[in-house]
């Protein structure tokens, strides 16, 4: 349970690093929830519901949502958004 756990959460934290997935706060989130999990082997209920809702956006559907985004943005409204 404990290593399945760490897994969990350094494969968000390894896929935020290859594509900038969550916010700062969520990184914070991350760190701390695994210098628990490495201490105690456990999270609370709310803690591993929240840590589902990370894992939702580091989805391979959600990267490429993400990413569909970024070159959308890029392409189309950088521009925009200098001038405004």
């Amino acid at each position: 349970m404990k290593e399945q756990l760490i897994t969990r959460i350094t494969s968000a934290m390894g896929l935020h690093t290859q594509h900038n997935l969550l916010s700062d706060w969520e990184v914070g989130y991350c760190e701390s929830v695994l210098d628990q999990a490495n201490k105690r082997g456990k999270l609370s209920e709310k803690q591993l519901s929240f840590l589902a809702k990370i894992e939702e956006k580091c989805t391979p559907s959600a990267i490429e949502e993400s990413v569909d985004w970024s070159k959308n943005y890029n392409q189309n409204h950088r521009e925009d958004a200098i001038i405004c």
